[in-house]
């Protein structure tokens, strides 16, 4: 499957996908938001050392470009071919 990069900056990439045979259009958006850390904390060291360091976020959105109802299933599989440390 060949994913467009319609949108992007240092904080987010919107990548979609358009199947021409059953008028399906998937969109995947990353979004990487900084955690901010406390008042007086060394901002490296908070980010670098904490779980609270960055979030990444994504939205799946799934549209039906066809006039006619019809069913959609999503499965989401995890890591695949990363190996486990």
């Amino acid at each position: 499957v060949h994913w467009e990069l319609v949108e992007h900056d240092p904080s987010k990439a919107i990548f979609r996908f358009e199947e021409p045979t059953t008028g399906l259009r998937v969109t995947k958006r990353y979004a990487l938001d900084a955690e901010l850390p406390p008042a007086g904390a060394d901002e490296r060291e908070f980010r670098d050392a904490t779980a609270n360091g960055y979030q990444l976020k994504l939205t799946f959105t799934v549209e039906n470009l066809k006039a006619e109802p019809q069913p959609v299933q999503y499965t989401l599989r995890g890591p695949v071919g990363v190996p486990l440390e």
